[in-house]
């Protein structure tokens, strides 16, 4: 089970590296067509900015995810009981994820997306204190960070996951503060690029939770 897990993340991360590698190569600096009125323009340097920050998180929970992998093969290794809330606290995650997508496509209609994001920005908040709220049964339980191997790992995973959610609800937060009028979100093209990056953002982040879970709860 290990090999095939570390086989499939093995291919994940080529498959993503080389996903990157083609955003890198891209020049829309040579495009010279023009771009219709009614959209903006894309600026491609802060959003590849954000895929070569995701590349680097993704190669910094992927080393994780392997040395966890193999750590958990130790005979010292005891699982962790993952608390019930966790199942709540993905979905919850998840809802958040599709209403942030909700917020990005819709258009035309401002006073909606900005409660879609407001709605977004709540859900993740919910999230975060599930996640604390984990920690909190965990430690009730006397499943303490120096316990055992499994433990440290799982707050590791929970925490950095955390901490990288919480920078995408600064900037989040950063565009609805900037937001001072119904027609702000579809006159600026900054906030419509602020807005499209958390969105991809988001996602990011679903799916890295949703393959630290399944590390979580089959080892």
């Amino acid at each position: 089970m290990n090999t095939t897990l570390l086989f499939s993340l093995l291919l994940a991360a080529i498959l993503f590296w080389i996903f990157l590698v083609s955003k890198l190569r891209e020049k829309p600096w040579l495009d010279k067509s023009v771009a219709a009125p009614d959209k903006f323009v894309t600026y491609s340097s802060k959003q590849l900015g954000l895929w070569v920050f995701m590349a680097v998180a993704t190669s910094l929970f992927l080393l994780f995810m392997i040395i966890y992998a193999e750590r958990s093969t130790f005979p010292d290794w005891v699982r962790v009981s993952d608390p019930d809330i966790l199942w709540f606290n993905t979905a919850v995650l998840i809802l958040s994820s599709v209403v942030l997508q909700k917020a990005h496509t819709t258009q035309g209609n401002p006073a909606l997306q900005t409660k879609l994001l407001w709605i977004g920005f709540g859900l993740t908040t919910l999230f975060l204190i599930g996640q604390f709220y984990a920690w909190r049964i965990l430690n009730g339980a006397g499943i303490y960070l120096s316990s055992n191997p499994a433990n440290a790992f799982f707050y590791l995973f929970t925490l950095l996951h955390a901490l990288h959610l919480i920078g995408g609800m600064f900037v989040l937060g950063k565009a609805l503060v900037k937001a001072k009028s119904k027609d702000k979100l579809v006159q600026d093209a900054g906030m419509a690029l602020s807005i499209k990056l958390c969105t991809t953002y988001w996602h990011f982040l679903l799916i890295l939770w949703l393959a630290l879970f399944y590390f979580l709860i089959t080892t």
